[in-house]
């Protein structure tokens, strides 16, 4: 059962043809975006985030909204048909794969990538509602338990500050994520997806193969 659950997260396995994970590059713009984002929402101290109308609850709001987006991405991709297209073979440049066998890796396909992509970015938008919706029942509860802590151990900082800035950088983390590959798959669906293999058309007035000539009488 996990197993079928936790099947989006396949995109986090996509490797490039030098074997190096590509979520990595994307991992990386998304940490430089989500400190200064944890920073400008901290350091002033006038962040709302589990309260009415706070940081969780928008965001829980948005990506709510967003998944059914992918869904409908998702079935689009699945579904589409054109002639003459690059769609189901696998990507020329920038190859990709997930897979390796013994004949080595198995390299995505334009149409099984893009589709890896959008099932990926409905399993965290779906994460992010369900977390905003659960998030009020113990954000409070939690906050007492490390008050309680703090006056058992004597810490010099207060525990709960702690857990409150690593779960603000590991949530805005994924936040941001998200929105960096939804924008990557834009692009694919945009362009990508209809991108056409480079024909040879014959000369206007010229010799056509595919004609037959004449018979003679």
């Amino acid at each position: 059962m996990g197993y079928y659950i936790l099947y989006f997260l396949r995109y986090l396995g996509i490797r490039n043809e030098r074997g190096h994970l590509a979520v990595l590059r994307e991992g990386f713009v998304s940490l430089i975006f989500s400190a200064g984002l944890t920073a400008a929402i901290y350091l002033p101290d006038i962040s709302n985030t589990f309260g009415d109308g706070g940081l969780v609850e928008r965001v829980g709001a948005f990506t709510s909204v967003l998944s059914g987006f992918f869904v409908a991405a998702l079935v689009a991709i699945s579904a589409f048909s054109m002639e003459n297209t690059t769609l189901d073979e696998v990507i020329s440049v920038g190859k990709v794969y997930i897979n390796e066998n013994e004949d080595g890796p198995e390299f995505l396909t334009r149409r099984s990538y893009v589709c890896v992509m959008f099932g990926y970015l409905v399993g965290i938008s779906l994460s992010l509602s369900a977390f905003s919706i659960l998030s009020g029942s113990f954000s409070s509860g939690l906050k007492r338990a490390l008050v309680e802590v703090d006056a058992l151990i004597g810490w010099g900082i207060s525990s709960d500050e702690i857990v409150f800035v690593l779960f603000l950088l590991s949530y805005l983390w994924l936040f941001v994520h998200m929105c960096l590959v939804a924008l990557r798959g834009v692009y694919y669906l945009m362009d990508k997806i209809y991108e056409k293999k480079p024909t040879i058309l014959p000369k206007r007035g010229g010799y056509d193969p595919t004609k037959r000539p004449p018979k003679g009488r």
